[in-house]
C-alpha cells in the first residue's frame, strides 16, 4: 500500500514538473490561445473571479488556473494564466474529475482528482489529487484522504 502511494506521489510530481507544451502560458492573457490550442472546458472558481480551464490541441490537453481580467465580459472572458500543468491522462478504469469534488464533506470546485470509475454516485477511490490554490496562484498536490468526487453520469 505504501508503495502505491509513493508511486502516485512520484507520478504526480513528474506531472507538475513537466514543461508545458503550450509555450509557457504563465502570465499571459487568454484568449487568444497559442497556435492550434482551443478551450475544451472549464469551471468558475470564486464567483468566476478565477477559472480552472482545459485547453486542447489534437490529443494533447493542458490544465490552467486563470484570474479574470478587468476587460473581461460575460460573453468574452479574458484570463491571466497563473499556472499550468499537463492534463493527467487517466489509465484504464480511471477518470479525471474537476469541479465536482469535495474534501471532508465540503464541496471544493478547485479540486482535481484521478478517481476509479464505479457505478456509484460518489467516487472515493482516489489515486491522486490536486488543488488549484488561488491564494498561491498555482496547482498543488494534496493528500487524497477525505477527497471524493461526484459521478456526474451516475443514474443516467
Amino acid at each position: 500500500m505504501i508503495r502505491m502511494h509513493t508511486s502516485a506521489l512520484a507520478f504526480s510530481l513528474v506531472l507538475l514538473a513537466s514543461p508545458s507544451s503550450a509555450d509557457n502560458l504563465i502570465g499571459k492573457t487568454i484568449p487568444p490561445y497559442p497556435s492550434g490550442w482551443q478551450e475544451e472546458g472549464g469551471a468558475c472558481l470564486l464567483n468566476c473571479n478565477y477559472s480552472l480551464g482545459v485547453l486542447i490541441k489534437a490529443q494533447q490537453r493542458l490544465l490552467y488556473l486563470g484570474k479574470n481580467l478587468p476587460q473581461s465580459t460575460a460573453s468574452d472572458p479574458r484570463w491571466q494564466v497563473l499556472d499550468t500543468m499537463p492534463y493527467p491522462e487517466p489509465p484504464e478504469g480511471y477518470e479525471l474529475v474537476y469541479s465536482a469534488c469535495e474534501h471532508q464533506g465540503t464541496p471544493d470546485p478547485s479540486l482535481i482528482a484521478l478517481v476509479k470509475i464505479a457505478d456509484n454516485e460518489w467516487l472515493d477511490q482516489v489515486r491522486f489529487a490536486y488543488k488549484a490554490n488561488i491564494n498561491k496562484g498555482r496547482f498543488e498536490t494534496i493528500s487524497t484522504q477525505g477527497v471524493r468526487c461526484q459521478n456526474i453520469g451516475w443514474g443516467l
